[in-house]
């Protein structure tokens, strides 16, 4: 990737140092990063850097260097290439049940002509309230500027989240919620603390009610992959931006 850790050339350098310092210098652990695993776009490129991490193991066992452990596969990899698992496998978003991608999923479970029923088990969910309802009348404006204009008498539903906590303003007017149970649309341009929300389909909503960004209510579910691919964000991206403040509830 050209990003960090050794070039061959450095790689025979290094060698030389451990070599010469036994005393102070142990190989513990050789490791390289795959440049795009996720995708099979990069197929090519993934294998040429398996060859090259097979060739840097051959130079370090000639040198006389075993005992160390390797690990070249993220999440991605250790699904789609499992022929480059050794010791180690450094999973990352898997562990949380997420997939690294739609791509990698559906190559995982369809690929080589097998079927694999596989489900990542999600360990998040991201709920909030409904704060306020406003009843607004038909040609009505929601919300800053001229994104969302009613064309019926509607309901809206305050939700104190926005893009302060890590929902990206690009999902005005094309995200959705639950709220019991049912997909409701956010209406007009998401701020910075708050969202409005579409409840006009519903008939007994109330201020209190649970509402559900990611996760499952009733039978229907919002998905982070659903929830980032409206914006062609990556499962990474979504998470990642989820505010450090927002309250965590540990489940057992």
């Amino acid at each position: 990737m050209h990003r960090l850790g050794l070039s061959v050339r450095s790689l025979k350098a290094a060698i030389r140092r451990l070599q010469r310092r036994p005393d102070l210098l142990k190989a513990e652990g050789v490791c390289s990063h795959f440049a795009g695993a996720e995708s099979s776009a990069n197929h090519q490129r993934i294998q040429d850097q398996i060859r090259r991490f097979r060739a840097a193991l051959d130079n370090l066992e000639m040198e006389g260097l075993n005992g160390f452990r390797r690990h070249l596969c993220c999440s991605a990899a250790a699904f789609l290439y499992p022929e480059a698992i050794y010791e180690m496998v450094r999973f990352g978003i898997a562990q949380y049940g997420f997939w690294p991608s739609l791509e990698t999923r559906m190559l995982y479970q369809g690929g080589n002509g097998k079927r694999r029923t596989v489900k990542l088990e999600r360990v998040l969910s991201w709920h909030s309230r409904v704060i306020n309802i406003k009843s607004v009348p038909s040609g009505q404006f929601v919300g800053y500027g001229n994104s969302f204009l009613t064309t019926r008498k509607s309901r809206i539903a305050a939700v104190p989240v926005g893009y302060h906590h890590g929902i990206e303003r690009s999902q005005s007017n094309l995200g959705h919620v639950l709220i019991h149970g049912t997909r409701c649309p956010i209406a007009g341009l998401i701020n910075m603390n708050m969202l409005s929300v579409d409840v006009s389909h519903l008939e007994k909503v109330r201020e209190g009610d649970q509402v559900v960004i990611v996760g499952t209510q009733g039978e229907n579910e919002i998905t982070v992959g659903a929830f980032g691919s409206r914006i062609n964000d990556l499962n990474y991206e979504t998470l990642a931006r989820l505010h450090g403040k927002i309250r965590r509830v540990v489940v057992a």
